[in-house]
C-alpha cells in the first residue's frame, strides 16, 4: 500500500506490522506503521479516530498517572547486564533535562512557560523550582490530576485542541515532550504551539529518535514504538522538515538517552512486549540482542546512538 507523507510530499509504503497493543493485550487489533522513503517519517495507517484514542490511555500502570513513575523488574539483572549498563553510562553525553540543563538553556531570569503534554507535571515542578511561572496542558484527565495534586495549573486539553484558558495567550517558552508522537494532526500541533509563542520564544520539542540502532536492533519490540498510544515516529531529517513547514527555524539540536536502554526497567518493559506479541507468559529477548546493540551505538554518531531527538526553535518570522 502506497500513500504521500504528510511530512515531505514523498512516497510511504509500509514499514513495521504491529500484532497488538502490548498494553492491552487481550484487545485483538493489530497495526501497520507506514514509512515515508524520503524523509523517514513513520505514521500509524489507517489513523484511530479521534473517539478511540482515550481508550488507549485507560491504564493503571501508565507512567504519567503517578508523580514518580513507574519502574519495572524482570529477574535478576546479571553482573554482565549490570557491567553492559555501567559501560554504557560512562559512553552517554547526550542532553538530559536536568535542572542544570534548564538552566543553562532558559537562563537565570524568570519566564513564562508553557508545557503541551504535562503529563503528571514532572516538568513544571522542576521550571516552578527554578523561578518560572509554568502551567500545562495535558489531555488525559488522570495524569492532569496528579499535576494538580502536586500543585500545578494545569487545564484539560490538547495540542490539537487548546483550551479557552489558554488560548489567546503568549508564552516565552513552549515545551513539548514525548508529545508529539501523540499527535492525530502533528501539523496542527505544531502550529498550535507556534500560535502561543511569543516572537522572542523558544519552542522546544522532542521525540523518540526513529533513526536510532535501538528502533532498528529491536524492531517491533523498541520501547518507544507503544503503539498505538504512538502514532507518529520522526527521525532528525522528518522532524526538522516538520518543524520548518511549520513557521520555526532551528536553533539547536540535542540528543538525549543512551544507558537507559540497557536499564533494568527498559528490558523489562521490552521483554514484555516480547511476551505480548508471542503470547509466551515466560518468553525474553535474547540477551544477545542488547550486546549487539550496545557494540554498534558505543560509539556511533547521535543520530544512531540516542533514543530520542531534541530541537530548539524559534519563530522563522
Amino acid at each position: 500500500m502506497e500513500n504521500f507523507c504528510p511530512c515531505c510530499g514523498g512516497t510511504s509504503t509500509f514499514g513495521t506490522s504491529i500484532p497488538k497493543d502490548w498494553r492491552r493485550p487481550k484487545v485483538e487489533q493489530s497495526y501497520r506503521i507506514t514509512e515515508c522513503e524520503l524523509c523517514g517519517y513513520g505514521f500509524v495507517f489507517p489513523r484511530p479516530e479521534p473517539d478511540e484514542v482515550p481508550s488507549f490511555y485507560i491504564l493503571d500502570d501508565y507512567y504519567t498517572h503517578q508523580i514518580a513513575g513507574l519502574q519495572q523488574t524482570d529477574g535478576k539483572f546479571s553482573f554482565l547486564k549490570r557491567l553492559r549498563y555501567h559501560l554504557a553510562w560512562r559512553l552517554d553525553n547526550g542532553k538530559e533535562p536536568s535542572s542544570e540543563w534548564w538552566t543553562e538553556t532558559l537562563g537565570p531570569k524568570s519566564l513564562t512557560v508553557l508545557e503541551i503534554g504535562c503529563g503528571n507535571g514532572r516538568h513544571l515542578k522542576m521550571l516552578e523550582g527554578l523561578g518560572h511561572q509554568a502551567l500545562g496542558i495535558e489531555p488525559d484527565r488522570q495524569a492532569a490530576e496528579t499535576a494538580i495534586s502536586n500543585g500545578c495549573t494545569v487545564y484539560i486539553g490538547s495540542a490539537e485542541n487548546i483550551p479557552g484558558e489558554v488560548q489567546g495567550k503568549k508564552f516565552q517558552v513552549v515545551i513539548m515532550s514525548h508529545v508529539l508522537e501523540h499527535t492525530l494532526d502533528p501539523t496542527t500541533a505544531l502550529v498550535n504551539a507556534r500560535k502561543l509563542l511569543a516572537d522572542d520564544g523558544r519552542f522546544i520539542v522532542e521525540v523518540p529518535n526513529n533513526d536510532s540502532l535501538g528502533r532498528q536492533v529491536m524492531g517491533m519490540y523498541w520501547a518507544w514504538l507503544d503503539v498505538p498510544r504512538h502514532l507518529n515516529f520522526y527521525g532528525i531529517e522528518s522532524l526538522k522538515k516538520a518543524c520548518v513547514n511549520s513557521g520555526y527555524k532551528i536553533i539547536k539540536t540535542e540528543y538525549r538517552g543512551y544507558f537507559r536502554q540497557f536499564s533494568q526497567n527498559w528490558l523489562a518493559i521490552e521483554n514484555q512486549i516480547y511476551r505480548a506479541f508471542k503470547n509466551d507468559e515466560n518468553g525474553k529477548l535474547a540477551d544477545a540482542r542488547y550486546w549487539n546493540l550496545f557494540f554498534r551505538s558505543a560509539f556511533s554518531s547521535p543520530k544512531r546512538k540516542y533514543d530520542s531527538v531534541r530541537l530548539i526553535l524559534r519563530k522563522s518570522v
